[in-house]
């Protein structure tokens, strides 16, 4: 619940609003304090003190301060048990359980809420509560299987990469070789006409010689 301190100012030129509505809610004047707090979680409070209870479920449910989000939640559960709304109660003591696990007091009222339910209604909840536990199991599991398959995925995208970059080394090897190969017969052919050019060339000059 909302703890609100005291206020050191008693003179009503120098208070605000909110700390007029705070002296109020001090004194007990949850009516007065109501109307005057512009602040939701605030004004829910003091609207539960003054038992107007359909008035603090409206502004519990209007709050968004993260600082007071899970206390105006499960005051929410608790203005509308006291206005009988069971179903709506049970809704918002499951939603602080669903964020906080460990609210133990958000636990028992959710528990005395149901305990109150007819009992096909009881049987309805239990059920839901079943199906919501399957389809996270489900969930869980499509999950893992859609990170395997992410995992699957991945590893085989990264051998293929493996084996297209091992083949390229391999198609860049035998060009490398198939060139170095080339260049040899390139060079033993280019030996062998410069060995005849020269043999020709000392045939000429014999022959030369001879017929001179």
């Amino acid at each position: 619940m909302l703890v609100i301190g005291s206020q050191t100012a008693d003179c009503g030129w120098f208070t605000t609003p909110e700390q007029e509505a705070g002296q109020d809610f001090i004194s007990g004047q949850y009516d007065r304090a109501a109307q005057k707090f512009v602040d939701p979680y605030r004004k829910g409070v003091a609207q539960y003190r003054a038992g107007e209870f359909q008035k603090a479920a409206a502004s519990f449910a209007q709050v968004t301060r993260a600082e007071v989000r899970e206390d105006a939640q499960y005051n929410l559960g608790n203005a509308r048990f006291q206005l009988g709304d069971l179903l709506g109660a049970i809704a918002a003591y499951r939603d602080v359980l669903k964020h906080n696990p460990q609210h133990q007091d958000a636990a028992y009222n959710l528990a005395l809420a149901q305990s109150m339910l007819p009992q096909d209604q009881q049987e309805q909840i239990a059920a839901e509560e079943k199906q919501n536990q399957a389809d996270k199991s489900k969930q869980a599991g499509d999950d893992k299987t859609d990170k395997q398959q992410s995992q699957s995925q991945k590893q085989r995208s990264k051998d293929s990469q493996q084996q297209q970059d091992k083949q390229e080394q391999q198609d860049k090897k035998q060009q490398d070789q198939q060139q170095s190969s080339d260049s040899k017969q390139q060079q033993d052919k280019q030996e062998q006409q410069d060995k005849k050019q020269q043999s020709d060339s000392s045939k000429q000059e014999q022959q030369d010689k001879k017929q001179q």
